[in-house]
């Protein structure tokens, strides 16, 4: 089931057998509900025509800090969607956190952390961009 340092999305059925993946098994699984009950009483967003082929976009204070596409998602979206539902009643308007792409500050060179005053604005092609100051 595990391939090189991660999961292959292929062999990752929506019934696992009791096999979870390691984001499952450790307490931080959703360590940002408050973020999740925020966005979630959004007004509500039409479906996107592909969710596995959006571009999704972070910058800090205008740099571009990530830059990819929800076609690298691990596990597609009907996969995570059963998963969840396994734990979890969802509903319409909520939003499944599924992990972030290269570019996370921690990893570059110099490492770049987020301080009081950044501006920080993400944004899902075709859903939206969503932007908050750090305090």
């Amino acid at each position: 089931m595990r391939t090189g340092m991660g999961w292959d999305r292929d062999s990752f059925p929506a019934d696992t057998g009791g096999v979870t993946p390691p984001f499952a098994q450790t307490p931080h699984v959703f360590p940002q509900v408050g973020l999740t009950v925020a966005l979630s009483l959004c007004p509500p967003v039409s479906p996107p025509t592909d969710p596995h082929n959006l571009w999704i976009r972070c910058s800090v204070n205008g740099r571009p800090m990530q830059d990819s596409s929800t076609q690298h998602l691990i596990f597609g979206v009907p996969a995570l969607i059963a998963w969840v539902s396994r734990f979890v009643t969802l509903v319409p308007g909520d939003i499944l956190l599924t992990g972030t792409p290269a570019g996370v500050g921690f990893f570059r060179k110099p490492p770049v952390f987020l301080k009081p005053g950044d501006e920080v604005q993400c944004e899902i092609e075709e859903l939206g961009t969503i932007c908050n100051r750090v305090v």
